[in-house]
C-alpha cells in the first residue's frame, strides 16, 4: 500500500495495463508470439518496485520526528537550495520519477 500522493499507484496500474494489453493485441492479431507475454514481469515488476520504494521513502521522511528532524531538514533543504546545479539535479530526479518520465525499457 502506498500513498495516493500524485496517483502514482493509478498511473502505474494503467502503465500495467496497456503494457498488457498491447502485447495480447498482438499475439492474438499474429503479430507477435506468445512469448513477448513473458517479457510483461520483466518489464513493470521493477517498475511497482521503485514506485513502492520511492513511496517508503517519502512517507519516511514526512513522518519523519525525532530529535535530529527539526535541524537536519531545514539544513539539508538550504544546503540543497545553495547548490543550483544539485537543487536542480534533485528536482529533475524526484519530478521524472513521480511523472513517470523515468520510465524506459532496455
Amino acid at each position: 500500500v502506498h500513498s495516493p500522493a500524485s496517483g502514482q499507484g493509478m498511473n502505474t496500474g494503467m502503465q500495467d495495463a496497456y503494457n498488457l494489453a498491447w502485447k495480447l493485441a498482438d499475439v492474438v492479431r499474429g503479430h507477435a508470439r506468445e512469448e513477448l507475454l513473458d517479457t510483461y514481469a520483466a518489464e513493470r515488476i521493477p517498475v511497482g518496485g521503485r514506485l513502492l520504494s520511492s513511496t517508503r521513502t517519502a512517507t519516511a521522511l514526512v513522518a519523519l520526528r525525532n530529535v535530529v528532524a527539526p535541524v537536519a531538514m531545514p539544513l539539508g533543504l538550504s544546503v540543497l537550495r545553495a547548490a543550483r546545479p544539485l537543487k536542480r539535479h534533485v528536482e529533475h530526479r524526484i519530478m521524472a520519477g513521480m511523472s513517470g518520465l523515468a520510465l524506459h525499457y532496455a
